[in-house]
């Protein structure tokens, strides 16, 4: 195993595979369609702006981790091939 200060940034980002970058991609993008066109049509009240920006945009960045973590995992416990 190398030793951890060894590994620059530069490595640590290629071991996400391009599938986790594209769906996470494709994640953020539903959630922010999902939350700003589909759910506020079926509400007759809607929050604040600024509220309902740092919502979407939070709920949309945590699926995105979500899906590039897995892939960062997946392939980190094949030992990085």
């Amino acid at each position: 195993m190398r030793n951890p200060e060894s590994i620059t940034v530069n490595e640590d980002t290629r071991l996400i595979p391009v599938w986790s970058i594209v769906v996470a991609v494709a994640a953020f993008v539903l959630v922010e369609y999902y939350f700003w066109i589909v759910l506020p049509a079926q509400q007759n009240h809607h929050p604040p702006l600024g509220f309902r920006i740092y919502f979407n945009i939070s709920w949309g960045l945590l699926a995105a981790l979500y899906f590039l973590m897995v892939g960062y995992v997946s392939k980190d416990a094949r030992g990085g091939q």
